[in-house]
């Protein structure tokens, strides 16, 4: 993929430094220079330039006492009592900090993932060791507090000034496999106990851009509705990472109870770190960070955020406040301009102290004030300062990307995602040019990462405009999927979605739309629907033809605990007898294991099923049989899910052993990233010798039958809970789509290819990308030979013996001057059988096409 990297950056106007040009003095006019060793020291000083100390002001310095070594004289509280979050790392969170580890960069020790993830077993121990070591003695290898940085020009910048760089970090790579495991603690002990503020979107599980937006559109939507006006302010952090003074993380960490070797850790990580820049193969001289969170480390972006936490007790009621790391917009909503006018300006002075106080500096100049409502009036002249400065206003307003206008039309930032994609898709363009590696599965994922992926950002927040969005991007989608497809421009849109198998633009904007839904939780709706909740569920109830129950259903989990306990799982039955097996052998096996080993033990048997008419699960016990039903959109999964989920939570008088047959629910229980809410909840509240046990299903071993028969009652029975998992709804919703748009191509009559195939998925390809191009055009009824692509004369082209309209039917089964090679190679009947997706049929055609010299001209 490194020829595909390359080429994306050189169509998105990217480049590295090794080889160019550097301004030798900062306020030199000439005096350009190409040495490396030079141009890596230049960079080296500006980028510790950025997190010196005498870059604080002197009120800061004062009221802080801070020195180069503040951080290392904080005192560290005691862990007493002792916390779990201190206790040394187990060997199943380095195997999952392991598979998290992406990537082959390695730091300046020259050890790289790669190497890491490939420990033998005896060597992951010692590994483990050792980080173990540095962790309860608190101590860090100097090594790991130093970096390599790489320079990375900043998009239409000037690239001979120091200042127009971006820093990109290579840190040590064992240190980052201590970093994971540290940060998967912290970040449970914040979010459990509520520590991190609601407000606060990036880098924490459940939240993101999608949050962000979806709460900014929802309060601006609702605003402009009632007829009120809002006065919106983005406000800039000037190199907010290198100024994050870190003691103060220390101390709020120190103030919410935490203490020991993970503050130890903290500190000993942020004290005394060092870089250098790296040109082409030199490295500059080694430079001090005095301050500021290594960006680059995998901790760096939950202590910035812990670092934020205490802006959103600046402000007083009234004032919105969403931030996403070091992006914050200020909001304020009222009938009167002018109070909200002198609102605004008191929510960016308290932002000012806050700043000021926590030693970042906000620019009022790269910051941006904007008005929206949906009234006709003249701008206010009152202007919003900053330290004195005035806040530039705009007509419309940039949020990380999405661009906001006075009447939240969003026309100006479909035009502008429609310029940055004309770019992407020529990378598209050069990428499906006939090759023989070509592969139209590759370019469809480049098509999502490149397109898709730029025109459904920040979908929460235009949900309302999707009619706009249709009109103003879909042509760019059909674009994309006509490149993707290798047909002509001409070729109808439902078409090219036809040939490939993906959804129409307008079905794609609702099922973004309508997963984003799901993935916006419960607790997002409250006692009114925002809008995109309720746009959500308006299109799926659309497409569905009925009304679908509350949103608000969605049950949704973080991440598992990291101290959850092991459960005892044991599929040794499985390593004797296969799925189906009924036998003898295997029911005297089965009791045999069952009365030796689970002797103790009390004994439940677990089903689910899932019909047309419901999904149920049952739970089969000696003492106590039941059976419920879930709601419609759970999967089959889930039902067994349930049901062990069930069988744990009702009370026994001895260690219970379940029997399941659900290989893939047991083999979950196992894993430490199911984020499955029964899941979870088997793995935290399964009584203490518990065992779970898999067996063969629909084996006549009589408890699970009776399971079976209990499950199969349950799709009628007593509905268990109104919540349904997140996944389950998500794959509920694409069905729903899927199913819709299969509808509407089953009834459609006006496109050729709805002749040819009448399914909506993806037909295989054959192994050469100019042979499927030319059978794509053929089922599409779009070719070179039947229209014309700009070369003068009628759109149509006519038959050159027949004088008829040329058409694909007419080439391939009528048209006589074709007759001889059509028989010589059995193309007879209907142009259904002759473009089918029958491999002899396929090669049938190319042979013929190629015989009357067609094949050049499809």
């Amino acid at each position: 993929m490194a020829w595909f990297i390359a080429l994306m950056a050189s169509f998105l106007g990217m480049s590295t430094l090794s080889g160019g040009l550097l301004r030798a003095s900062p306020n030199a006019s000439n005096g350009l220079t190409r040495d490396p060793v030079v141009i890596g020291n230049l960079l080296a000083d500006h980028f510790a330039s950025l997190s010196a100390i005498d870059r604080y002001d002197s009120d800061f310095l004062h009221r802080n006492n801070a020195t180069k070594r503040s951080i290392a004289t904080i005192k560290i509280p005691e862990d007493d009592p002792p916390l779990p979050i201190n206790a040394p790392f187990s060997l199943a969170e380095l195997d999952l900090a392991l598979s998290r580890s992406k990537g082959k960069s390695a730091g300046p020790d020259d050890i790289g993932y790669p190497m890491l993830r490939h420990l033998p077993p005896r060597t992951k121990t010692a590994f483990l060791d050792i980080l173990n070591g540095h962790w309860t003695g608190n101590t860090i290898p100097d090594s790991w507090t130093h970096s390599l940085v790489v320079p990375i020009p900043k998009q239409g910048q000037e690239t001979t000034n120091t200042s127009n760089y971006r820093p990109i970090s290579l840190t040590c790579c064992p240190c980052k496999i201590l970093e994971r495991m540290v940060n998967r603690r912290l970040m449970r002990h914040l979010e459990d106990n509520n520590l991190i503020d609601h407000r606060q979107h990036a880098f924490r599980p459940g939240h993101g851009t999608g949050t962000y937006f979806a709460d900014i559109g929802d309060a601006l939507q609702e605003a402009t509705k009632d007829g009120m006006h809002a006065d919106i302010v983005s406000l800039d952090l000037s190199k907010a990472y290198n100024r994050a003074w870190t003691p103060r993380v220390i101390q709020q960490l120190a103030d919410w109870g935490l203490g020991g070797h993970l503050l130890h850790f903290i500190r000993n990580f942020l004290n005394g770190r060092t870089f250098q820049v790296m040109i082409g193969n030199q490295r500059s001289c080694i430079k001090e960070e005095e301050t500021g969170v290594p960006q680059g480390s995998v901790l760096a972006v939950t202590l910035f955020v812990i670092a934020m936490n205490d802006i959103f007790r600046s402000f007083g009621k009234g004032v919105y406040v969403y931030v996403y790391a070091d992006d914050i917009v200020l909001l304020v909503i009222g009938s009167s301009i002018k109070n909200i006018r002198k609102k605004l300006q008191a929510a960016v002075l308290a932002a000012t102290r806050w700043a000021n106080r926590s030693g970042f500096t906000l620019s009022a100049e790269k910051s941006v004030l904007s008005h929206i409502c949906r009234s006709r009036h003249n701008p206010l002249p009152t202007a919003v300062t900053s330290n004195g400065v005035p806040i530039p206003a705009r007509k419309t307003i940039k949020v990380i990307g999405v661009r906001l206008d006075r009447s939240l039309t969003f026309r100006d930032h479909f035009a502008d995602i429609k310029a940055n994609c004309g770019t992407r898709l020529n990378i598209l363009r050069s990428l499906s040019k006939p090759h023989k590696n070509t592969n139209r599965d590759v370019l469809l994922r480049a098509a999502v990462a490149t397109v898709n992926s730029r025109i459904f950002y920040g979908i929460e927040a235009f949900v309302t405009a999707t009619d706009l969005l249709n009109r103003s991007l879909g042509p760019t989608y059909n674009s994309a999927t006509r490149i993707v497809a290798g047909l002509l421009p001409s070729t109808p849109a439902d078409a090219a979605c036809i040939e490939i198998g993906v959804l129409p633009f307008r079905y794609k904007v609702a099922e973004t739309v309508c997963c984003r839904v799901v993935c916006h939780e419960e607790k997002t709706a409250g006692d009114t629907e925002v809008s995109l909740l309720r746009e959500g569920r308006r299109t799926l109830s659309s497409l569905a033809h009925r009304d679908l129950p509350p949103v608000s259903r969605v049950h949704w989990n973080g991440a598992r605990v990291w101290d959850a306990p092991i459960l005892n799982v044991d599929t040794s039955i499985g390593k004797k007898f296969k799925a189906g097996t009924n036998s003898a052998a295997l029911h005297a096996h089965v009791a045999e294991m069952l009365a030796r080993k689970y002797g103790n033990h009390q004994h439940r048997y677990t089903d689910g099923s899932k019909a047309p008419t419901g999904v149920g699960f049952g739970v089969a016990d000696a003492e106590c049989s039941t059976f419920y039903r879930l709601a419609d959109e759970c999967s089959v999964y889930s039902a067994e899910a349930a049901a062990i989920y069930h069988a744990i939570s009702t009370p026994a008088d001895k260690p219970l052993c379940i029997l399941s047959d659900s290989a893939s629910v047991l083999a979950a229980l196992r894993s430490p990233t199911s984020r499955h809410p029964w899941i979870q909840g088997i793995q935290k509240q399964a009584p203490r010798g518990s065992a779970f046990v898999w067996i063969p299903g629909h084996c006549g071993i009589r408890g699970n039958a009776e399971a079976d028969h209990l499950a199969a009652s349950g799709r009628h029975g007593r509905l268990y809970t109104k919540k349904v998992p997140g996944p389950d709804l998500k794959k509920y919703v694409r069905q729903t789509i899927r199913t819709a748009w299969s509808r509407e191509w089953a009834n459609n009559r006006s496109l050729f290819i709805r002749k040819i195939k009448g399914e909506t998925h993806k037909w295989a390809d054959t192994p050469n990308w100019r042979d499927q191009r030319t059978l794509s055009r053929l089922r599409t009824g779009h070719t070179l030979s039947t229209h014309n692509m700009g070369g003068g004369g009628p759109f149509r082209k006519s038959c050159d013996s027949c004088g008829i309209t040329n058409m694909v039917e007419h080439i391939v089964i009528n048209c006589p001057c074709y007759q001889g090679p059509r028989e010589l190679y059995g193309i007879q009947g209907s142009i259904r059988n002759a473009l089918s997706n029958d491999p002899s049929a396929e090669a049938a055609l190319l042979c013929f096409l190629k015989d009357s010299e067609l094949y050049s001209v499809i």
